[in-house]
């Protein structure tokens, strides 16, 4: 396909217009929890998402191509993770 490979799209790279070219649409990932692979180990952890809260994501479109992108930000602790999904809060 034509649209960038992964399921990731880096906040940051949101912010400065990078991904225009694919028409996001934001959109909330509803999800009770999410799993994360500690780097160094490959352990995995599982993670709440509070009731009202969810995972930023992106549909982003491109010729016939249609896909589903969790947005990330830098971790806290990026010597267990680089990366950490946007976690927004229900404002309606």
């Amino acid at each position: 396909g034509h649209l960038p490979l992964g399921g990731w799209a880096q906040y940051e790279s949101l912010k400065k217009g990078i991904w225009d070219k694919y028409f996001p649409r934001h959109v909330k990932i509803m999800v009770n929890e999410f799993m994360e692979r500690d780097k160094a180990t490959g352990q995995t952890s599982w993670f709440s998402v509070t009731k009202g809260s969810y995972i930023h994501g992106i549909i982003a479109h491109l010729q016939d191509e249609t896909r589903l992108y969790v947005v990330t930000i830098p971790a806290h602790d990026k010597d267990i993770h680089d990366r950490w999904p946007r976690i927004i809060v229900n404002t309606r």
